[in-house]
């Protein structure tokens, strides 16, 4: 799913946390990502797993965490992201 990085079925601060230490590994190495990889930690689908996919992550769980309730992918669609 989408922005579930750690696979326990919810999106969470700590996956914008797991996302953002991804994302540095990356950033120093050379490694290639596999179509999966990439499909669910490129949130903004911007082609790259960069700053601003953690930054949306943070942004749902803000919302969900006060009185909306949305999902992940509504919550892209809103903002002109096609999951």
């Amino acid at each position: 799913m989408i922005g579930d990085i750690d696979k326990n079925g919810i999106i969470t601060a700590a996956d914008a946390s797991k996302l953002l230490i991804f994302y540095a590994d990356i950033s120093v190495s050379e490694r290639t990502l596999d179509k999966d990889t990439l499909y669910v930690y490129d949130i903004n689908r911007s082609g790259r797993i960069e700053a601003v996919d953690a930054s949306l992550i943070l942004s749902y769980y803000a919302a969900i965490s006060g009185t909306d309730v949305i999902t992940f992918e509504e919550f892209l669609k809103q903002r002109g992201i096609e999951p």
